[in-house]
């Protein structure tokens, strides 16, 4: 029992921790998400200017790491995932989530008209798109159209 106990003991402490880390944690991952739309914006701009270099992908989710309470988000990562894999440097990936209370969030939800989740937007392009999850072959089509 007193295994049990200082067990407990060690797993209340850990929570009262992670507590205190959790918010540094949600600051550093809202300034990679923020900073991962500032490289998207960077992407576009010399796409525009230079001629197509690669494909972009904004995709809009749920909360980051929480991928198991929307099993659409999930598929879709996956399948995203897969294309990334297939095609390489050639294809740029950012996750947005949808739910983030941010202001360049809500600006590109609505320039794109994001109104359920999953939605991905290839290319800057707010009429290229899937809503939902699509398959392999539908985001490849995509990508080339």
């Amino acid at each position: 029992m007193a295994s049990y106990n200082k067990r407990l003991s060690s797993l209340q402490t850990y929570q009262e921790d992670s507590l205190l880390k959790g918010q540094e944690f949600e600051t550093l991952k809202r300034s990679y998400i923020l900073s991962g739309i500032r490289y998207w914006m960077f992407a576009e701009e010399i796409n525009r200017k230079c001629g197509r270099t690669s494909d972009t992908v904004l995709y809009f989710t749920s909360r980051v790491g929480a991928a198991e309470t929307c099993e659409a988000c999930a598929e879709m990562g996956e399948h995203l995932s897969l294309a990334k894999k297939e095609r390489g440097s050639d294809v740029l990936i950012f996750t947005v989530p949808a739910n983030l209370d941010d202001g360049m969030v809500e600006m590109l939800k609505q320039q794109y008209n994001v109104t359920s989740i999953p939605t991905t937007v290839f290319n800057g392009n707010r009429s290229n798109r899937i809503e939902g999850v699509g398959s392999l072959d539908r985001i490849g089509s995509k990508l080339e159209g």
